[in-house]
């Protein structure tokens, strides 16, 4: 029996409380929105709670509330569209990763609060997010537009191109496939 460190206690014990953290930053969260309806951080940060724990209709909500607070609020727009992915409303999806792409500066990144990390999004993160979108409506062509555009963004990752070549190969490029492998 191998004798446990302090540090896979301390491990465990954080993860024993991590529900309870959950609910008390989910519960400031919504106690904040409801004295100030209009508070667009923690309307966004309340989505990406949802969203992370996989709730899109709630999410969902929360971003298009910011949305209307907001019509210019990128980060609402990119959780908008992952929660409408998750609840299947692929139209929508498309909408709002389109209108990011055509209205905001493609050379910025976007920043997305998880809690109390800040993630960065760039723009060929939307392209690929896009490109998942088409993949599942059946749109390959579409999709290997974006991933090309998300891929000459980033051209090292090894993801968008593994991507890119399986669909590839299921249209029948195989030495195009082999390429992107």
């Amino acid at each position: 029996v191998k004798k446990s460190s302090k540090f896979s206690y301390i491990n465990n014990r954080f993860a024993q409380q991590m529900p309870k953290f959950d609910l008390i930053c989910e519960t400031d969260l919504k106690k904040t929105i409801e004295i100030n309806p209009k508070n667009i951080n923690a309307l966004i940060i309340l989505g990406t709670y949802y969203k992370n724990n996989f709730n899109y209709f709630e999410g969902y909500k929360y971003f298009d509330s910011a949305i209307n607070i907001d019509k210019k609020n990128s980060l609402g727009y990119f959780g908008r569209a992952i929660c409408a992915q998750g609840l299947k409303k692929y139209e929508v999806a498309l909408e709002d990763y389109t209108f990011i792409i055509n209205n905001f500066d493609l050379s910025s990144i976007l920043f997305v609060y998880d809690m109390s990390i800040k993630h960065t999004v760039k723009l060929c993160d939307v392209f690929a997010c896009r490109a998942d979108t088409f993949i599942k409506l059946g749109k390959t062509d579409d999709a290997i537009t974006d991933l090309n555009q998300a891929i000459e963004l980033d051209p090292k990752s090894t993801d968008l191109l593994f991507e890119r070549g399986k669909l590839k190969a299921i249209k029948g490029d195989y030495m195009g496939a082999i390429k992107d492998y």
